[in-house]
């Protein structure tokens, strides 16, 4: 995990430099919601491994937000670093639009069932009437 993407706690650049909101102060920064969310998925393969079934989860913080917390002061009365949004517009730089994917394997009922304490979801079926189950009526249009 490469925490030189992560987003600072205080922005470095643009009209926001070096401010934050009041609110702030109280707010989880994105370093503690992933050390959260890291502790919590490594409960939950501890717990899967007491049932003997052995799961990799997705590492938290792979795939970082454009700001710190949720109070995204960088942007949110718009863009406020002229230089950004010259170069890149209103979209996001390139490097906060990738992600990174982690796979992880399909699950079995049981191992669904396991970790999330319910039945794993059956495959949406097609509607009653619909073309997939009963063939139309009406010939087909060339």
């Amino acid at each position: 995990m490469n925490k030189e993407d992560w987003p600072k706690r205080i922005p470095t650049s643009g009209l926001t430099k070096d401010l934050s909101l009041p609110l702030e102060t109280y707010m989880a920064s994105y370093e503690d919601q992933v050390t959260v969310e890291q502790a919590a998925n490594d409960l939950r393969q501890s717990c899967m491994k007491d049932y003997g079934i052995d799961l990799t989860l997705p590492r938290a913080g792979a795939n970082p937000p454009p700001s710190d917390n949720d109070a995204n002061i960088e942007r949110r009365y718009g863009i406020t670093d002229r230089a950004e949004a010259e170069k890149y517009g209103y979209e996001l730089p390139p490097a906060l639009q990738e992600h990174t994917k982690q796979t992880m394997r399909d699950l079995s009922e049981v191992e669904v069932e396991v970790l999330t304490g319910h039945t794993k979801p059956e495959s949406p079926k097609a509607p009653r009437g619909s073309r997939r189950e009963s063939p139309s009526p009406f010939p087909a249009r060339a």
